[in-house]
Order: structure tokens, then C-alpha cells, then sequence
């Protein structure tokens, strides 16, 4: 395998893994809230199962050792040998996070720092003595013969691995693994056809002696090594006296049902089978002789289809690709020629493979009868197939989310499956099942039409959707362009020959609403939504609480709001401080509450939502809430504020935002330095968001972020102040008025003011605080708008109210010298810049 293929499975498997993680981070989260959520348990065991196999595929050894003694842990929880108490969660929950760190090292080629020991011996520590086994992770890749005898055999899970990962062309190594296979047999008491699988492997590594075919040997060798533990579990024998891990391509065992995975990996399995398929295809139709390396190229689509189907537990799919696979052995090894038969083979078989994705998709499982298509390219395959459905024949290009007519039918409760299927049992070539079933009197015409629109409907809106891989960087790029385009579409519109032609000025306004259009459609593009970032807070909500002894009830909402990438980014931090702060300062202790008539359990609720243009994030808790008399003398006692200072209760909440407040007594591991609300409200005014904060002593408080759907692009009220140009966001203003004379008063040393609804406003000349000689100084000649800002409003005098319009946003260089209430900088219509005002900090000084 080349170097840049192992570092695409290796980005693919830390992608992957994460997911994974997070999973399994949320499951635990939920077992700590109810130790006896079976559905968490299950879940997280997949997952952690599933990164330890990617892992040692990988070569990944201390990933996998990791993930095996946590999973094993998991295992003792599933069949109910231990309860998932705290102790348990904390563990694994540590586990979760040391592999974070493992995979973020693997990503970048490297091995995290420290050592896994330590860990891994309090995992062992919390299992039954008779479950632990002495599985031990080498640090050998490939193996050598020695490294393969120091690990003692406990299962086929590991022995199927040492095959994956050993290097053919080291016979000695793999005479080593079938010898642990042998001692496997022999101590599992193995049936018949698992030995007569055992002897089929002896002779494929008989072939890895020779050059020609070493690679053909090898890859049945692994197949033949993935059929073992379904032969092994259709017999209902033991595999080995200690207890073997389950095998998600095995089930359980016999008489027990197999259990689906979670939709999200069955998801991920039609995407990748689906990519495969079409890589397949489109290597057919690229050449109808394809060379060594094509055929190659289609052996690999249709193996990896088959293991990842063996692996996930979809016995139809896999023993097609098999099959199909099977007949491409000796064209692959060069025995004989990739005839046109081969090629007929390998394009039905795509359209097989795809049918029954689709039944995977419709139904959520792999499993009954087979669809007519897939049917007979099995029988060619020599394939037993039982009970071929004849019903499909009619729907052939169903999109894989459109139902049957028959499964819509039986979905809506008209009629049974058992009637669906005796009916469809009789169709003929050509006939329609709703046709069928309307002649049998099986149902009413009505019922069948009503269906088939809503079937149409479906197909319609499954035509309409689907999903695409593109960089971040591209979107980023696409962004940036459609902001350059509104630009000059803004220059285009403010052109002479325009202004003056009523046909050019209608034409130019049709490009206007295209480009607005593609402009709200680029910025879809980098919404996201706020889960990930929600599920870290659930799990710092954990950890703090564990530190300080308290009891949390974590209530998230909302965690699907999408917001521009660059705000999640910029409210992680904020949101981890406030979180944080909400345990430790605002939920009392266990003592405190039920003294104060509290339940011992505090509630910490994080909810999102739009609102309007704006998304909101609301932090709340049923703690002590803020005391405005304590803060305000926590700020006089450290000087930041004067000691003759009178604050409003709002004014007073505010404080805890200035750089080196805290009401701690003392400081600990978790807060108390005063470095925390300062970072939220930098962060926060950084993206033009802003932070509220209400609250009701002894009953609990509720932070309020309000941010922006997006920071790329911004509909702004263009002034003119003298021969400059200035724009002010729209969302802050609340009115424009021209005053009277009279109406604009001056207080003496305070500068001027404006009774606006019923309150004095202070008026901010822009030209005076810009220095523009130009600027109108006379106010009942120039415009004020009334500006809503933090703490209050301001009223802005400028000459002229120019007209809306829809700006990008340009950064300021940051060397550059700028007044505090500049946030940036746009491109007019005109090709000249414009200067964007921050109402929160233009009386900054």
C-alpha cells in the first residue's frame, strides 16, 4: 500500500473514530443519569468495538489494547455481571477521553504522550476476575513469529486481527497464527465445518510460498478467517473456554435474534458502499477490457463491500459481493482473460448490490425476501435464493428512500404483509401489485391511488436531495467569492448608464436578486449545527460536577440550530466558562439546597434557537442566583469600580465581565482567578454577539448569547459624514429622526443629549470624533439615528442617511491604528471603503 493510500485510511479512520467517540461519550453521559439504560450500554460497546477493529487494522496497537479493555468492561455491564455505577462511568469516561488523545497523535503520524497503563489497569480492576483475560497489545508491526507466541489466544476477534495485520511473505509468522487457530479448535471443541474451514486456511497459507497468487492466497485466507465465527455460532458450540467477544457479522449466538446496528451505521455503510460501487462502475465503463490494475481496482470495491457487510451483519449483500468477488479470482490473478461475460457480471451485480442497499435502506435490514433484479444475478452466482420477491418488477428505478407501493401499503396499515406477499408471490412479468391487489379485493382502489401519490411525492422529493464531500476550504473560497460578486454587483448598480435607463436599471435588479440569492445559499453552506459543541459542554457539566461533589441535571435543547462555523468556533470557549461557572457558583451545595428546600439535584439547562436574524443561546440554572449588593462590594473592595459608585441590578449582573472579578472565597482547580467571564465577553463582542444576564437571588439565573447567523456578510445603513462614508448595522437601529431647534440640548461638561421616547440620549457627533472637517456641525441640519447599544442607546449625527445596503465584511489590518468603535471595513459601490461602526464600544475610550 502506497504512503499516501495509508494516509487516507488513516485520516478516514481518525474521522470515523471520532464519531465514535462522541457516541460513546454521550452514552456514558446518559449512564450516569440512569445506570440502567441498556440502549447506552449497547451503544457505546459498539463503538468502542467498532474503533478497536479499525484500529487494528490500522496497525493501531495501543488504540486497540485501550478500546479492548474498555469495551471487555462495557461487556461485564451488558450481561448484567456489574452494575454501571459511578465508579464505572468516571473510568470509562477517562478511557474516551485518552483515546481522544491517541487518535488526535495518530492523525498526525505520531503516539500520544504518557502512559496507558495505569488506565488500563483500573478498567481490569472494575471487571469479574473470571472475565478478565491476558490480552496484551505487541508493539511489533508487521509481527514476527516470537511477538505472535508471547500473546496468549482469547478469541478469533484477536487471531483474525495478528492475520490482517502479519505480513504474507513471513510464512513463519502465519504457521505461528494457525497454529493458535489449531490450539483454538482443539480447546473450543470446534464442528466439522469449522475444521474443514480450518484445513482450507492451512492450504491458502501453503500458497503464500509461491510468488504467483501470494496476494489471491492471502485475501482467502482472511475471508476463510471471517467465516469462522459464523460457522462456529450456527453450530451453537463454544469457541473457546474463556468468553469470546461477540461478532457483529456472527450474532449473538444460536436461537438468539440478530441485533441491526445503530441507523447512523448503517448510514455510513450505504455512503461508503455506494462510493465503492460507483468507483466500480465507473472503471467498467471507462474501459469494456479493463487492464490488471482495473480488475484489481474492481476486486478491491467488491471485497470491501463484502467484509464491511460481513462485519456490520448483512448476510445478503456480503455473500452476493462474495460471489461476485469469487468469479473475478482467476481473471485477477492472470489465470484467464476478462472476457465480455465478466464484464455483463460486474455491471449487474453493481445494480444487485445497489437493490438491496436500497431494501437495507427501506426496511433497516438485510434480511427476507430478495428482490426480483438481485435475485436472479444470485441464481447465476449459484447463490440458493428462497421466496424472490416479484412485486419490484413494476418500480424499477426507485430512488433506495422510496418505499415499494406493497411496503407503502403495509407502512400505512392498509392491509398485512402476509396478504402483500401471497399476492406478489403470483405476479407475472408486467404486472403491478396495486393492480393485483385492487383485483383480488385484498383493497380498495382509493386506498392503492392514495398511496401511489404519496409515493410520488416521495420520489420527488428524493430526487431532489442528496449529499456531496467538499472541503471546508472550498467552501470558505465559494464564500468569499460570492461576497467579491455582491461588490461588484453594488458598483455595477451605482453606474451612470444605469441609474439613467429604466430597461439597464430592471435588468441590473434581476442580477441583484440572483446574487442575493446565491449570496443566502453560500452562507447555508457554512451553517452547522451546535450539537458537537453542545455535547462538550454535557460532559464538562460531568466532569466539574464530579470535582465538586455535586449532583447535575443536564438538559440540552436545541442542539440541531445551525450557526455559521466560525461563531462555533468562537463560543466554545465562552460556553465552557459559563458552564462551568453555572456548577460551581451557581448550584449550591447537596447541603445547602435541601436546607433551602431544593431538591439535592440542581438543574443546568442549555437551550439555542433563531430568533429573527440572531441566534440565541441561553444558559440557565436553579442555584443561588447573583446578589447585586455582593457583587458591588466585591468590586469596590478590589478597586474596580469607585467606592461612591451606584449601580442598577442590570449594571451590577454586568460586573462579573470585567478582567479579574470573582466572588470566590478561595481559589480552586475549577474557578476563582477571575479569568473567565472577561474571555466570554471578548470572544463574544469579537463576533459581534453580545451576553445578557438575568437573574433572581436564592431561585437561579439565565445567561443570554445573542449572535449573528453569520460574520461574512452584513445588511448596513450607509451614512455620509463630510465626503466620508460610514455604515451602521441595521439590527441596531431603532429610529432616524431630524431635530427641531431646540431639541438637542447641551449639559455642561457631559456634552449634548436628545429626549427620544421619554429618556435623555446622548448624541455623538461622527464628524467630531473623526476629525472631518466637512462634517455638518449644525444637528437641525444633519440626521440622528437612535442606536440600540449595550447599556443603553446613543443618538449618531451625521449629514446624510445614503441607503441600505448589503456589505462584506473586510477585517482591519491589525497594526494599523483605529478608534475602539470601528468594527471593520467594506467596499462601497463606488470602489471607496467604508468604515463599519460598533454602536457596544464607540464611546470607548
Amino acid at each position: 500500500m502506497s504512503s499516501e493510500a495509508n494516509a487516507e485510511f488513516i485520516l478516514e479512520f481518525v474521522a470515523e473514530s471520532r464519531e465514535h467517540l462522541d457516541t460513546s461519550e454521550s452514552c456514558l453521559l446518559r449512564l450516569v443519569r440512569d445506570h440502567a439504560d441498556s440502549d447506552a450500554v449497547q451503544a457505546c460497546f459498539r463503538a468502542l468495538h467498532t474503533i478497536k477493529g479499525g484500529a487494528g487494522f490500522m496497525g493501531l496497537e495501543r488504540i486497540q489494547g485501550l478500546a479492548h479493555v474498555a469495551e471487555q468492561l462495557l461487556d461485564a455491564v451488558r450481561e448484567n455481571k456489574i452494575k454501571a455505577a459511578q465508579p464505572i462511568c468516571d473510568v470509562l469516561l477517562a478511557a474516551v477521553s485518552r483515546l481522544r488523545e491517541q487518535i488526535d497523535a495518530a492523525e498526525h503520524g505520531g503516539e500520544a504522550a504518557g502512559d496507558d497503563h495505569p488506565l488500563i489497569e483500573r478498567l481490569r480492576s472494575l471487571q469479574p476476575s473470571a472475565d478478565l483475560d491476558h490480552y496484551r497489545p505487541s508493539i511489533e508491526t508487521p509481527h514476527s513469529a516470537a511477538t505472535i507466541e508471547a500473546v496468549v489466544p482469547v478469541g478469533l476477534d484477536e487471531l483474525a486481527a495478528d492475520l490482517v495485520i502479519v505480513d504474507p511473505a513471513n510464512t513463519a509468522a502465519v504457521q505461528v497464527c494457525l497454529g493458535r487457530y489449531t490450539s483454538a479448535a482443539q480447546a473450543g471443541s470446534w464442528p466439522p465445518a469449522a475444521m474443514a474451514i480450518l484445513e482450507r486456511m492451512r492450504a491458502q497459507a501453503a500458497r503464500l510460498t509461491q510468488e504467483i497468487g501470494r496476494g489471491a492466497a492471502h485475501v482467502e485466507l482472511l475471508d476463510l478467517a471471517e467465516q469462522l465465527p459464523r460457522t462456529i455460532a450456527s453450530a451453537s458450540r463454544p469457541v473457546l473456554p474463556a468468553v469470546a467477544e461477540p461478532n457483529p457479522s456472527a450474532g449473538a449466538g444460536a436461537g438468539t435474534a440478530q441485533s441491526l446496528p445503530d441507523p447512523p451505521s448503517i448510514a455510513d455503510f450505504l455512503a461508503e458502499t455506494g462510493e465503492l460501487l460507483s468507483r466500480a462502475e465507473a472503471v467498467l465503463l471507462a474501459a469494456p477490457t479493463p487492464d490488471a490494475a482495473q480488475v484489481e481496482e474492481l476486486f478491491r470495491c467488491y471485497h470491501t463491500v463484502k467484509g464491511m457487510a460481513a462485519y456490520l451483519g448483512h448476510p445478503r449483500i456480503e455473500q452476493l459481493a462474495h460471489a461476485i468477488e469469487s468469479r473475478f479470482t482467476a481473471a485477477r490473478d492472470g489465470q484467464e482473460p476478462f472476457t465480455g461475460e465478466h464484464h455483463h457480471l460486474a455491471l449487474t451485480g453493481i445494480d444487485a448490490l445497489r437493490q438491496l442497499c436500497g431494501e437495507l435502506r427501506r426496511g433497516g435490514k438485510d434480511s427476507g425476501m430478495w428482490p426480483a433484479g438481485a435475485a436472479g444475478v444470485a441464481k447465476r452466482l449459484g447463490l440458493q435464493v428462497e421466496g424472490a420477491q416479484g412485486y419490484d418488477s413494476a418500480e424499477p428505478s426507485l430512488p433506495p428512500e422510496v418505499p415499494r407501493l406493497g411496503d407503502l401499503l403495509v407502512q400505512t396499515g392498509a392491509i398485512s404483509r402476509a396478504a402483500v406477499e401471497a399476492v406478489a408471490a403470483t405476479l407475472k412479468p408486467g404486472e403491478r401489485i396495486g393492480e393485483k391487489l385492487i383485483e383480488t379485493g385484498a383493497i380498495k382502489r382509493e386506498v392503492v391511488e392514495q398511496a401511489a401519490s404519496k409515493q410520488a411525492e416521495m420520489m420527488v422529493k428524493a430526487q431532489g436531495e442528496g449529499f456531496a464531500r467538499v472541503s471546508i476550504a472550498r467552501l470558505e473560497e465559494l464564500v468569499n467569492l460570492v461576497g467579491e460578486l455582491l461588490i461588484a454587483q453594488a458598483m455595477v448598480a451605482q453606474e451612470p448608464e444605469v441609474l439613467h435607463s429604466p430597461r439597464l436599471g430592471a435588468v441590473v435588479g434581476r442580477q441583484a436578486r440572483v446574487v442575493r440569492d446565491l449570496q443566502g445559499l453560500a452562507l447555508g453552506l457554512r451553517l452547522v449545527p451546535l450539537r458537537a459543541t453542545f455535547q462538550k459542554m454535557a460532559r464538562a457539566v460531568h466532569d466539574t460536577a464530579r470535582k465538586l461533589d455535586k449532583t447535575i441535571d443536564f438538559q440540552l435543547v436545541g442542539e440541531d440550530v445551525e450557526v455559521d462555523r466560525t461563531l462555533v468556533e468562537a463560543i466554545a470557549d465562552p460556553l465552557l466558562h459559563m458552564v462551568r461557572n453555572a456548577v460551581d457558583h451557581g448550584i449550591e451545595a447537596k447541603d445547602v439546597r435541601l436546607a433551602a428546600g431544593k431538591p439535592a439535584t440542581g438543574l443546568v439547562r442549555l437551550s439555542a434557537a433563531h430568533s429573527g436574524d440572531h441566534v440565541t443561546v441561553q444558559l440557565s440554572d436553579d442555584g443561588k442566583g447573583l446578589d447585586p449588593a455582593r457583587l458591588i462590594a466585591k468590586a469596590k473592595e478590589k478597586g474596580l469600580i469607585p467606592a461612591d459608585a451606584q449601580l442598577s441590578d442590570h449594571e451590577a449582573f454586568n460586573l462579573i465581565f470585567l478582567p479579574g472579578f470573582s466572588t470566590a472565597e478561595q481559589v480552586t482547580a475549577v474557578s476563582g482567578r477571575g479569568v473567565g467571564m472577561d474571555v466570554v465577553k471578548r470572544n463574544l463582542e469579537r463576533v459581534k454577539g453580545k451576553a445578557e444576564i438575568a437573574s433572581v437571588l436564592r431561585q437561579g439565573s439565565t445567561f443570554t448569547i445573542t449572535l449573528p447567523l453569520t460574520t461574512a456578510i452584513l445588511d448596513a445603513m450607509v451614512l455620509r459624514v463630510g465626503a466620508e462614508r460610514f455604515l451602521v448595522p441595521v439590527t441596531s437601529i431603532i429610529e432616524a429622526l431630524r431635530p427641531d431647534p431646540g431639541q438637542v440640548s447641551e449639559i455642561l461638561g457631559r456634552g449634548r443629549v436628545i429626549e427620544a421616547r421619554g429618556s435623555l440620549v446622548p448624541v455623538v457627533e461622527l464628524g467630531g470624533m473623526f476629525a472631518i472637517a466637512t462634517a455638518e456641525h449644525d444637528p437641525t441640519r444633519s440626521v440622528l439615528l437612535v442606536l440600540e447599544r449595550e447599556g443603553g442607546t446613543i443618538a449618531l449625527q451625521v449629514d446624510e442617511i445614503v441607503g441600505m445596503q448589503q456589505v462584506v465584511i473586510k477585517p482591519l489590518d491589525h497594526d494599523s491604528p483605529r478608534h475602539p468603535g470601528i468594527a471593520g471595513s467594506a467596499i462601497m459601490g463606488d470602489g471607496r471603503v467604508g468604515l463599519i461602526i460598533d454602536p457596544v464600544r464607540l464611546l470607548t475610550t
